[in-house]
């Protein structure tokens, strides 16, 4: 069985996706705070690399014609780290749960390769599982599209003029921490052999261990025989659509 959920399954503009945020931070039961902020200390203690923003929690969404509308409101990472990421099994509500919404992307070359990372040992989320490029929504950016081509420039060092297109597949979970992502799909103007040299300069070049780049023909044969995160291969699914 998938270890994911597809909420919604088609392309989503810029303009179709629509934040509606509630005022104020998000507030927890004392029980859940005091769970968060033991668990934040023990991640800094156990060495994972964590740092606390303001990311954005999915209180709720709605297909309003082609609107896609996601009532939201401000949250923490610390809040998302001590809920969702280490102490799920712990919370049996699920709207108790910080729910940062992120988003991960598909990236082909030019070339007609698909490039998959394998997560670091030290990160937080998915630690040494292949994964797709990709990260939180945080409050300051506030912006799917924004947010994937944010993360594309610091974990691949490839900018918006290197991107033939981009646009968002779909909303899916992961059911296993019951976090919400943004899936996308980008199709670059650069080769592998172009942006295998880009990687080496990438900001965020230590939060994978490498990298590799596999045919789209070869995807599901490398997803029987290799861990992979359950959202990327709900955007792989995505892409394959």
């Amino acid at each position: 069985m998938e270890d994911f959920t597809v909420h919604v399954s088609r392309l989503l503009c810029r303009e179709n996706i629509q934040f509606r945020f509630k005022a104020g931070l998000r507030e927890f039961p004392k029980k859940i705070e005091s769970l968060i902020e033991s668990t934040w200390k023990h991640g800094i203690i156990e060495g994972f690399t964590v740092w606390d923003c303001l990311v954005i929690s999915l209180l709720d969404y709605k297909e309003v014609e082609e609107i896609l509308v996601c009532e939201v409101q401000n949250t923490t990472y610390k809040a998302f780290f001590g809920t969702n990421v280490c102490n799920r099994d712990k919370i049996a509500d699920d709207s108790i749960l910080a729910n940062s919404i992120a988003c991960c992307c598909v990236c082909e070359t030019s070339d007609g390769l698909i490039l998959f990372g394998k997560r670091s040992s030290t990160v937080a989320e998915d630690k040494n599982l292949w994964h797709i490029p990709g990260g939180n929504i945080e409050a300051k950016i506030g912006n799917p599209y924004d947010t994937m081509l944010k993360e594309i420039e610091e974990e691949l060092h490839v900018f918006l003029n290197d991107i033939s297109n981009l646009i968002c597949t779909g909303l899916c979970r992961n059911r296993l921490s019951n976090k919400p992502e943004f899936t996308f799909y980008a199709l670059l103007k650069i080769d592998s052999t172009t942006l295998a040299r880009r990687l080496k300069n990438a900001v965020d070049k230590y939060e994978h261990s490498h990298f590799i780049f596999c045919p789209p023909e070869e995807i599901n044969e490398f997803l029987s025989t290799h861990s992979f995160s359950e959202i990327g291969k709900a955007a792989l699914r995505q892409y394959s659509l």
